[in-house]
């Protein structure tokens, strides 16, 4: 489900900047890797990694959600301005 930071009226749907990923209690973080190009296991990945991947849109933002499944905690939508963060929290 997805939960917004601002109140209704003052939502925004662009100008973000990376989704990070928030991993539930008692499981492995997952890091982005650049060469799979999926959110992994960070003992798993061979290569460059990241604890956030580039996002720039509340739509590529849903899409990303819905191709990586595999995804399990909250993922966060992090705004260039402060207060306007998107989440997906599983529920």
């Amino acid at each position: 489900m997805i939960r917004y930071e601002a109140p209704v009226g003052l939502r925004l749907n662009r100008y973000f900047i990376w989704v990070t990923v928030w991993s539930n209690e008692g499981e492995d973080c997952l890091w982005w890797s650049s060469n799979d190009r999926k959110w992994m296991i960070y003992e798993d990945i061979k290569g460059p990694a990241s604890t956030c991947r580039g996002c720039h849109s509340l739509k590529s933002f849903k899409r990303m959600l819905r191709k990586h499944p595999n995804i399990q905690g909250r993922a966060e939508l992090v705004s260039r301005y402060k207060g306007y963060s998107i989440y997906d929290d599983p529920e």
